[in-house]
């Protein structure tokens, strides 16, 4: 008997999530340092990108995306039983990082390669494929990266949100 794909990848990334929500409603979303509009700017999601709920404080939800901890205006997510089919059908096969301190990024499928950057705990990669004990990542544009498999996850999660550059 053949297992149904899609119910595999709807428990593995429901799994991913105590409380997931998704974007909806617009483009992109600002997270910020604090419940309100005045607040500072620290990343953005993009719609049918998502996370966890950490708290709910009215019109502000303070969430976990990726390896962001910060508020986004709860008119702009759905979460709960409503959300689920949607976050199903926007999860992507993605890299996360669960090394306590983060991990190098490496420009070749070897420890001694060059580094090229380091990834923070939590933070989501596109999976571009596995190579010697090392997955294959996109790493800004079109840039490929590779980081241990030791030290990451590879599994269904919501797209996360991206630190924000002024």
């Amino acid at each position: 008997m053949v297992q149904d794909n899609t119910n595999i990848i709807a428990r593995e990334v429901l799994d991913n999530y105590d409380n997931p929500f998704i974007v909806i409603r617009v483009e992109c979303l600002n997270v910020r340092e604090r419940p309100n509009s005045d607040s500072e700017i620290i990343a953005t999601l993009d719609e049918y990108s998502g996370g966890e709920i950490l708290e709910e404080t009215g019109a502000w939800v303070r969430v976990k995306s990726g390896d962001i901890i910060g508020y986004v205006s709860n008119a702009y997510i759905i979460s709960g039983e409503a959300a689920e089919d949607r976050i199903v059908e926007h999860a992507e096969q993605l890299v996360r990082i669960d090394a306590e301190s983060g991990l190098n990024i490496r420009n070749s499928a070897e420890s001694g390669g060059e580094i090229i950057d380091h990834g923070s705990k939590d933070s989501l990669w596109e999976y571009l494929g596995e190579e010697d004990g090392f997955y294959r990542i996109r790493y800004d544009g079109d840039t490929v990266g590779y980081v241990s498999m030791d030290y990451c996850t590879l599994g269904w999660f919501l797209k996360g949100a991206t630190h924000y550059n002024q």
